[in-house]
């Protein structure tokens, strides 16, 4: 038991190293361009974050390892929102004969964030949106992001992929990738399922959620490795009521309030 308990220390030691790191290089420098356009359409979910859209009773009432966790799978679903989101004006680099939905090569949007050069487009059909983004430095590509959302905004999808091998001594550890997957069944209520493969630094990841936000109540099922179910979360009653599993002692350790 000790021995899980130093694992599961180590493992969240290396994986918040690399997210300093991402972090660190991300803020180190902001740059913004008054530029001549904005895009129609941007991705849902670059703005919103899960702790957003919980009740505020339960980061009071809550139970605190299920908070801690809830964190940080919020901070891996907001991670690629930096990039996202542009910050001021964009430049739309467009041909001549280029359109939305058209066999031509779609609009382009750059702009410049945090010492990387963003390059996003989007295409739509009659019922998606499909986008993607370029996130560069010196030459060299850091991120890719891409994905499609409903036109009806019912559901969306994104991969997110790191390029660790620009990080020093980030090669041998393989590439990180993040895919998140989202519905919204009916009016205020969400169900996302994201999953995180951090290379070889750590075992992936599985989270399964739900989020009501018309009566305040939600869960979630935190896997690792992902078919390994490690903690449950649910609450209700706008948060004032819950429980909370751990699965990694045993037996499971059950909290409630």
């Amino acid at each position: 038991m000790k021995a899980m308990s130093l694992n599961l220390k180590n493992i969240h030691y290396l994986k918040f190293l690399f997210l300093s790191v991402l972090i660190v290089v991300s803020g180190c420098k902001k740059e913004e361009e008054v530029m001549s356009s904005q895009p129609d359409f941007q991705p849902q979910f670059t703005t919103t974050s899960v702790t957003s859209i919980t009740p505020p009773s339960l980061q009071t009432n809550g139970d605190a390892m299920g908070n801690a966790m809830l964190s940080q799978i919020n901070t891996y679903m907001m991670l690629p929102s930096m990039y996202m989101n542009a910050l001021g004006g964009m430049l739309q680099e467009v041909s001549s004969n280029a359109k939305i939905g058209s066999a031509a090569t779609p609009p382009t949007w750059t702009w410049n964030y945090g010492g990387y050069v963003i390059t996003y487009t989007y295409n739509q059909t009659s019922t998606q949106y499909s986008f993607s983004y370029t996130i560069a430095m010196n030459g060299s590509v850091w991120y890719n992001i891409s994905g499609w959302e409903n036109i009806n905004g019912t559901a969306g999808h994104w991969d997110y992929n790191f390029n660790l091998s620009n990080v020093p001594g980030g090669a041998s550890s393989g590439n990180w990738t993040i895919n998140f997957d989202w519905q919204q069944p009916t009016t205020g209520e969400f169900d996302f399922q994201m999953a995180y493969d951090f290379g070889s630094l750590s075992p992936d990841v599985y989270v399964e959620m739900n989020v009501n936000t018309n009566n305040g109540s939600g869960w979630y099922n935190y896997y690792t490795p992902s078919t390994t179910l490690m903690y449950e979360y649910g609450w209700w009653n706008n948060g004032n009521n819950g429980s909370f599993t751990n699965h990694s002692t045993n037996p499971p350790q059950t909290t409630t309030w």
